[in-house]
């Protein structure tokens, strides 16, 4: 096996995880210093705009990182799907969470955006714990950052009982932005490739 350097997309998928981390914590600590309540409806607009584009881009890092970094595995495939499915129905929770500050934000509203993130929670928190096992036993994303795909999700079970305990979810909610910088490294860990036209025995032989 050779490595060679992480797609070009991959490469530039890392710089936009940062960026909407980053932008992440600065919503966090913006609602810490200005709270935003719902007589500031642009406000909340921008805001859940943020979050929405923000889980966005991470579905979109942890499929890059299923299809290159990943067992190839059935497992494997239906941990990828249901983490960025699940992600990607959170995101659109967020922008829809934009109604419960507008006259449409009645009860029953309400209570659907909670079971509906409730359901996304259900898909992409064990999902992406599975991926990330698969991602470790691959070998090919090393250091620390490698048990990032866990964390996320652990940090989402810990921003669920925030909100379950109406507890302030700012803080929970930047933690879990920073979080999200270690799948730039897993976007930029160089890929294995086959030598071909090498024989499958002296490449064993040159990886020991």
């Amino acid at each position: 096996m050779s490595q060679i350097p992480a797609p070009l997309l991959s490469r530039h998928l890392a710089v936009a995880v940062v960026l909407v981390s980053l932008l992440g914590v600065a919503a966090a600590v913006a609602t810490i210093l200005v709270p935003i309540d719902g007589s500031v409806v642009a406000l909340v607009v921008v805001r859940q705009i943020v979050l929405a584009l923000q889980i966005v881009v991470v579905a979109l890092a942890v499929f890059v990182i299923w299809r290159t970094l990943a067992r190839r595995t059935r497992g494997s495939a239906v941990a990828g799907l249901a983490a960025v499915a699940g992600l990607l129905l959170f995101a659109v929770v967020q922008l829809a969470t934009i109604l419960v500050d507008t006259p449409w934000g009645v009860r029953p509203v309400v209570i659907a955006l909670e079971l509906v993130a409730l359901l996304a929670a259900l898909m992409f928190v064990p999902a992406l714990i599975a991926l990330g096992v698969s991602v470790m036993r691959a070998g090919a994303w090393r250091g620390p950052t490698q048990v990032s795909l866990p964390v996320i999700a652990a940090l989402a079970i810990v921003l669920g009982v925030a909100q379950a305990l109406h507890a302030g979810l700012a803080i929970p909610y930047g933690v879990w932005s920073l979080s999200f910088l270690g799948l730039a490294a897993g976007l930029r860990t160089r890929r294995e490739v086959p030598n071909y036209g090498v024989p499958a025995a002296q490449q064993g032989a040159a990886r020991v």
